[in-house]
Formats: C-alpha cells, structure tokens, sequence
C-alpha cells in the first residue's frame, strides 16, 4: 500500500497527497536453529538491528538468477536467462544490488548501474568489476541483494525438542541504498 498523507484543509474534501510511489514489499521467513550458537548468534543479530530500527542486506534465497548459456565471460556484467528481467527490474528501487556467492566460497555484493533490455542478451552491468570473471563454472548462485528490516520489535523461540527450536521473522524490503 502506497504512503498516504491526509490534508485537511478545514473545509470542503479531503485530499490525500502520494509522498511516493513505493509500494511495501513484505516476507515472511522461517528459521531453525539446532544448537545454543546459532541460537545465540540470531539472537545477537535481532539486538544488532535493534529489532525493526537498523536496515541490513540479505540476499534473496528463492530468487535465483541464472547465467544466460554461452554468454562471454565478464567481471563487470551478468547475463541474466531470463530475458525480460531487466525490462521488469530496470524501474525498481528495491531491487538495485546483485550477490554472487562462487565455488571456491568467495561472495560478492554490487551494485547495478546499468540494464541493458534493448537487444539479447539482456545484460546488467555493475560495479565494481570482480575479480574473476563470472562462468556457469565458477559461479555457484547469483540472487538479489535487497536492503531490508525486521518487521517487528520482538521475536518469539519455540523449541521443538531440548536442543532444536525454530522461529518465524518478517521482513520489510526498502528502497534500495549503494550496498557497502
């Protein structure tokens, strides 16, 4: 639902003023933790963000982009094989950032600058350039990076068993800043 404002004038109708086009984008996600670390490390993370107030980055896990087959090598820009993804995500503005996670375990984050939907294959550039070049050999998944925000204030633990526990968190996605 867009942000309204509502004017009241005092007189006649009311007005209602869009202070911007952005329409919320909320998830829900479910997590399970199965020793005391990973429960304390959520835990540290929700009092990190102090709950909904600090924003932070998570890449979109059901999001996955596929390399587009027989594209040229690059270290500056991903071919997407869906073809109309940029056509659909050149105008957004949650979904500005790419996270590319590698075989030998390295990740990176970056920011698009540039979509390309004219001719196939539809390209998304970025900076700035890593260090090796982006194949279907080396490159082991490519998602959105999204800036987002716990949806509440407080998070409730069950535990399934004495050692196993899970939770459900959501998730506000915002409007997307340069990714650091």
């Amino acid at each position: 639902i867009p942000c309204l404002r509502r004017l009241d004038f005092g007189f006649g109708r009311k007005y209602q003023k869009l202070l911007n086009n952005y329409v919320a984008n909320n998830r829900k996600m479910d997590f399970q933790f199965r020793t005391a670390a990973d429960f304390e490390y959520y835990l540290s993370f929700f009092h990190a963000m102090k709950g909904k107030r600090k924003p932070f980055c998570y890449p979109e896990c059901g999001a996955l982009l596929d390399l587009e087959p027989g594209t040229p090598s690059s270290t500056t820009t991903f071919y997407p094989a869906n073809q109309f993804l940029g056509r659909d995500y050149s105008g957004s503005r949650t979904h500005r950032n790419l996270f590319f996670q590698f075989w030998d375990g390295r990740w990176f984050a970056r920011q698009i600058n540039s979509f390309n939907v004219t001719l196939p294959p539809n390209s998304l550039g970025f900076t700035p350039a890593l260090p090796q070049a982006i194949t279907p050999e080396r490159l082991e998944r490519a998602t959105w990076l999204t800036l987002n925000r716990f949806g509440t204030d407080e998070i409730d633990f069950k535990f399934v068993t004495s050692e196993i526990g899970e939770f459900d968190m959501n998730f506000n996605i915002l409007q997307t800043a340069e990714v650091q």
